[in-house]
């Protein structure tokens, strides 16, 4: 029957996206689809819904026909059969000897709730299959569930105490936990590095005592750990928190489970997935894949949020598979470094390079806890560059081709050195600087953007000093001119990128940010503007206690004064100032709001600074006083240590 919902689309159906997310098609189809799901929104939501099974407005194609339903409602008033009742399931119903008190959550197919036991007079919750929903697949994970629970023994693991599974609607009854689920934690912002390095450890525990009953969870998040202690949003943090496993329905045995789910099925929630598990690759999933989703909730209690997450499910499924995460102390600079190798080894993309063991992972955050040497070791520049240039071949062999061309031109001028000393150390250094730019960017994607601009910065430096040598004059001119072409045609295509036109938001904002200041770097003045110019609008737009409101206070303070000494260097400074007056005005930083580091006061101090220069150099010189009291303010912060660093 085709598919009739309100979202679908022409080139697929239903029913051929659920074997695509069971990984039961054709290959060649398999590849047809990946290339056709990016480009249509219809089907990702679709796909969205087969994934997670939940109840959104994309709905599955009904499972009779009109007709067909037609003749079973005169078949059975034929029989005089009543219809069979809708089944709603409210707080303050009765199931079984439980009375639904409050829901604490709402999954795919079941929703889980506060029940007083009126036998045994206890609280329990009760995770109650949706009757509109339920089909014997969730059943069947229903029952899985609660076999999983009860084979396993843990003190940081949720109990099961009985499942009713011919109950209409059926349901299970497992241990209640008060504090709701680990995601609550983090919604005023990340929690102390230390208080999320000891609460991961204990979720690593627990999912070691899992793995050695045989048993892979395949769905760690934030919001499937819950609190034990009970704690108010607006209220300070329990001084001990302590946090539980729970949520064992995708959970499924190390050995056999064909009767489980499909070999390549998509199971999980995305941007917790390890890369095996994204590619429906079920066979190769096993305690490592568990161990890269506790390194992402690492990352996300450290951070506020996962290292990867895109604008829909299939983006965030390809940059598991192909992006590697930004490595925390790039985003806190003050972290500590043995806690930041522990994260990003859980996180690498090979299962072999993760911990063999999440007791190898409890064990190393035990030790950085007791203040003792980990036994994690970060991955050096090579081995990264190794791994990057592994799973991006064509932007390698781009870069290669870069590099290729500058070794050239640089061996060519090594030539003319001979004639031309003062090109001969030029030279010298900027190979020093580009080697020295290579290895402290370590080969991550942004820092690939920056070698870019740095190798095409080069080229610009040697071509001009190229035009100066008059020995071998005709070469010289020659490799001169096909760097420039190279400059202009690499940052050409840069500019043609798809995301430069798309509204700003997330992470998005920092790169685009780096780009704009290359881009002046190199000479491209009027495109940066351009860029910063919007940067700018875009922090002015934001709202007071907005979800980003300290990131778009930070993109306001280092755009403002970037742009500022580009009209400087215009030789117009009443456009300038005008420029960074108003930032000053509209990106103050309140010295208690939540998150704020030392360098958020040091790019608002830049800010300033710039500011009162540009003030003093004009005739007659305005009133500077309040910006002096601003900038003794913030050094007074800054040299009493008040902010984390």
């Amino acid at each position: 029957m085709p598919d009739t919902s309100p979202n679908s689309c022409a080139e697929t159906s239903l029913k051929e996206l659920g074997e695509f997310s069971e990984g039961i098609l054709t290959d060649d189809r398999q590849q047809a689809l990946l290339n056709h799901l990016p480009h249509c929104p219809a089907c990702q939501q679709r796909l969205e819904w087969l994934i997670y099974k939940s109840n959104l407005s994309v709905k599955p194609a009904p499972r009779v026909g009109a007709d067909e339903a037609h003749k079973l409602q005169t078949f059975r008033a034929h029989l005089q059969i009543p219809p069979e009742p809708e089944v709603h399931v409210e707080v303050g119903d009765r199931i079984g000897p439980f009375r639904l008190l409050k829901k604490l959550g709402k999954g795919g197919s079941s929703s889980v709730y506060d029940c007083m036991d009126e036998q045994l007079k206890r609280h329990v919750a009760v995770k109650v299959l949706n009757p509109r929903l339920f089909d014997d697949s969730s059943l069947a994970r229903l029952e899985r569930e609660a076999r999983t629970l009860a084979r396993l023994d843990h003190p940081w693991i949720v109990k099961a105490f009985d499942i009713k599974p011919y109950h209409f609607p059926p349901y299970i009854v497992m241990e209640l936990v008060a504090g709701g689920p680990a995601s609550r934690l983090i919604r005023k912002g990340p929690l102390p590095p230390r208080v999320a390095a000891r609460l991961v450890a204990g979720v690593a525990g627990a999912l070691h005592h899992a793995h050695e009953q045989g048993i892979v969870h395949r769905d760690i998040k934030p919001s499937n750990l819950l609190v034990v202690e009970t704690f108010e949003l607006e209220g300070p943090l329990p001084a001990e928190i302590t946090l539980k496993v729970s949520d064992f329905g995708l959970a499924r045995p190390m050995v056999d489970d064909s009767y489980l789910t499909s070999t390549n099925a998509i199971l999980g929630t995305p941007a917790y997935m390890s890369p095996e598990q994204s590619r429906g690759k079920q066979g190769e999933v096993g305690p490592p894949s568990d161990i890269y989703a506790l390194g992402v909730v690492l990352y996300e209690f450290l951070i506020g949020r996962p290292p990867l997450v895109a604008e829909n499910t299939m983006q965030t499924l390809r940059m598991v598979n192909e992006v590697d995460p930004i490595p925390l102390r790039h985003i806190q600079p003050g972290l500590a470094r043995d806690l930041n190798t522990i994260c990003m080894k859980c996180l690498r993309k090979e299962p072999s390079e993760r911990y063999t063991t999440a007791k190898e992972l409890a064990d190393d955050l035990q030790r950085f806890l007791e203040g003792r040497p980990i036994m994690a070791r970060p991955i050096g520049p090579l081995s990264r560059l190794y791994r990057w240039c592994r799973r991006n071949v064509a932007l390698a062999a781009s870069l290669m081709g870069i590099l290729t061309l500058l070794f050239a031109i640089v061996a060519l001028a090594i030539t003319f050195a001979f004639l031309e000393n003062d090109l001969r150390q030029k030279v010298e250094a900027s190979a020093t600087l580009y080697k020295n730019a290579a290895t402290e960017a370590g080969f991550e994607s942004d820092a690939f953007r920056t070698l870019l601009f740095a190798s095409v910065r080069n080229l610009s430096q040697i071509a001009n000093e190229l035009d100066k040598v008059q020995t071998h004059r005709d070469s010289a001119m020659v490799l001169s001119s096909k760097a420039r072409n190279m400059n202009r045609e690499s940052i050409e295509n840069y500019l043609k990128r798809p995301y430069l036109k798309k509204e700003l938001n997330g992470d998005r904002i920092d790169a685009y940010f780096r780009d704009a200041v290359a881009l002046r770097d190199i000479g491209f003045t009027d495109e940066s503007m351009i860029m910063l110019s919007r940067l700018l609008e875009f922090a002015y737009q934001a709202k007071p206690a907005e979800k980003d409101d300290l990131r778009l206070l930070s993109i306001g303070n280092r755009s403002a004064p970037v742009l500022g000494r580009i009209k400087l260097a215009q030789a117009k400074p009443d456009e300038a100032a005008e420029i960074m007056l108003k930032a000053f005005e509209a990106f103050r930083i309140p010295p208690n709001l939540p998150g704020l580091q030392s360098m958020h006061l040091i790019e608002r101090h830049g800010l300033l600074s710039t500011l009162l220069k540009t003030l003093e150099s004009q005739n007659p010189k305005p009133n500077t006083n309040q910006i002096r009291a601003e900038m003794e303010s913030i050094e007074n912060m800054l040299n009493q240590n008040t902010i984390n660093r």
